[in-house]
């Protein structure tokens, strides 16, 4: 990572508006659009009119990889290539801009719209009054009272617009009034504590030179006004828009593939460039890696040679998830794993992934590393490649790897005895979906085959009798104690024991027998006996039990202890 160059500098205001206004001066294409309140704007321009520090603003030089933009409000008649870019500071510079520079209103945001805005200084408050917030004046361009000249001159209002041309408006007011000494005083005392004050004023600058674009990212996150998280894609795109590639378009155009498989509706623009560079990153001698670094050193040839492929990546990730029970977003628990999957599909062709040892080798990865939390909290760049190279080597070697377990930590069958786990609880779900085929308890119908909508992992003993009864809330939320119902089920099984609820449901079913339910409640892998005795301590441990060996055929039962 190449830190460069860093010098403070004093710039003057008036000089950072003019280069604004001309172009040598500018933002970098990743900058967000710019939006302020009329409070901020009012409080910006008194702060400035009493000499008050407004903060220091970030540059680097124009001349970086980066494709750029002028600021909101300037009109350039060709593509001009800038000499700085701001990095921090835009929402300022911008306001002061708009405000005192140029000839256009300014835009000011609210909760319910935006207004086109005029800004003035009241002169004979500003003279006679300490709260200088409160001598800023703000009117709505299509209704404003000071319009004309004229009327700035009777109510001796100030346009900010004129700031930096205060003397021409000074000698109209006067030419205006005759020459009048009460006038002239005004004019004076108000130039002497406003004006002056603008004509004065300088910006601290603290100037980046010879800096990569990592340290261009990391700088924006860490001082940009709204604390936003620069995304490398949006890094890229002003990078790639130099080279002549719009990638914001491409990705609109991929997206739209993507999202049309419905388990990937949480995959973004960014998890997209990430399996890119693993393909562009194991296509090279350089390192596998998906780290933010290497994204941001992709060059547009490399993007666009494997663009397509990654897009078909991600779409034959979906098929596999979906046939292993993953079909719907919320059941995708971690989508980086897509992101492997995606860039896997990417790297090898058909050969070596559509036959039943590769969706037996990509199935068995997906477990391991859902069930054993490898993907878990804060994911690392690190642990994407590594899975990649793993996944294409045991695809490509010839000859081909046997079936193996994948090495990680091994899943401790005691979290399915206690507590709330989200990808635990979608692990089980789906892999009884995948393998024993469970059907609905009231209509019989395999579960698979349901709308999606209705099912969800519902207590087996209900919350309300586990209370009753003084069952812990760790095994009452543990994924022993829950199972794929549909609401209407579950409005049924109510806050009832076990063997009262059975009875009800087997009524409703059209009284079916205890053999026609017991067989539906052994396709989710319930213990029948235990459940219809309200025995829920042998009920809690035979499930769990049941669960574990299901997992061990999934991911291998050397990573089950």
């Amino acid at each position: 990572m190449a830190v460069g160059n860093i010098e403070t500098n004093k710039l003057n205001l008036d000089s950072v508006l003019r280069e604004i206004e001309h172009g040598n001066v500018q933002l970098p294409d990743f900058q967000r659009s710019w939006l302020w309140r009329d409070s901020q704007i009012k409080s910006l321009l008194a702060s400035v009119s009493l000499g008050i520090p407004i903060g220091t603003l970030l540059t680097t030089e124009g001349d970086h990889a980066l494709s750029h933009r002028p600021f909101a409000g300037v009109n350039l008649l060709e593509t001009q290539s800038a000499k700085t870019l701001v990095l921090d500071g835009q929402q300022r510079l911008t306001a002061l801009f708009q405000a005192c520079q140029s000839a256009q209103p300014v835009t000011t945001e609210s909760r319910k719209d935006t207004t086109q805005r005029h800004y003035y200084f009241d002169m004979k408050k500003c003279i006679e009054e300490e709260d200088r917030e409160s001598c800023v004046i703000s009117e709505n361009a299509n209704r404003s009272k000071y319009d004309e000249p004229t009327k700035q001159y009777d109510d001796e209002i100030f346009p900010a617009g004129m700031m930096f041309n205060y003397r021409q408006w000074r000698y109209d007011y006067l030419e205006h009034y005759d020459h009048d000494k009460a006038k002239r005083k005004i004019v004076d005392d108000f130039d002497d504590l406003v004006v002056r004050n603008f004509e004065r004023y300088q910006i601290p600058e603290v100037r980046m030179s010879n800096v990569d674009l990592e340290v261009i990212a990391m700088t924006f996150e860490k001082t940009n006004d709204r604390g936003t998280r620069l995304d490398a894609f949006d890094i890229m795109t002003a990078k790639m828009k130099r080279e002549g590639l719009n990638l914001r378009e491409d990705w609109e155009h991929q997206e739209q593939a993507i999202l049309a498989e419905a388990v990937l509706a949480k995959v973004n623009e960014t998890h997209y460039l990430k399996a890119i560079t693993l393909l562009a990153t194991g296509a090279g001698k350089k390192r596998v890696s998906a780290r933010r670094k290497d994204m941001l050193a992709l060059k547009c040839e490399e993007y666009e040679a494997y663009n397509a492929a990654a897009t078909l990546g991600f779409i034959n990730a979906a098929k596999l998830l979906k046939e292993i029970g993953i079909s719907k977003a919320k059941e995708l628990v971690h989508v980086p794993q897509a992101i492997v999957m995606a860039a896997v599909y990417a790297r090898s062709d058909n050969q070596q992934t559509d036959t039943i040892h590769a969706r037996q080798t990509i199935e068995r990865w997906y477990w391991t590393t859902l069930l054993n939390e490898s993907y878990g909290g804060r994911t690392t760049d690190e642990q994407l490649a590594n899975d990649f190279s793993d996944l294409v080597r045991r695809l490509t070697d010839t000859p081909l790897q046997p079936l193996s377990v994948f090495s990680g930590r091994p899943f401790n069958s005691d979290r399915l005895l206690s507590g709330a786990q989200r990808g635990l609880n979608v692990a089980v779900q789906s892999l009884l979906k995948r393998n024993k085929e469970p059907r609905d308890w009231m209509k019989g119908s395999p579960i698979e085959t349901m709308d999606e909508s209705v099912i969800e992992m519902h207590h087996v003993f209900p919350r309300k009798w586990c209370k009753d009864n003084e069952i812990d809330e760790g095994p009452r939320e543990s994924v022993a104690n829950l199972t794929p119902i549909d609401a209407e089920t579950n409005k049924i099984i109510g806050g009832k024991a076990p063997s009262v609820y059975l009875k009800a449901l087997q009524v409703k079913a059209g009284n079916i027998s205890d053999h026609q339910m017991n067989q539906i409640l052994e396709s989710h892998l319930i213990p029948v006996k235990e459940l219809r005795n309200d025995d829920f301590k042998a009920f809690h441990k035979k499930r769990a039990a049941l669960l574990k060996n299901m997992i061990a055929g999934a991911i291998g039962s050397e990573m089950v202890r």
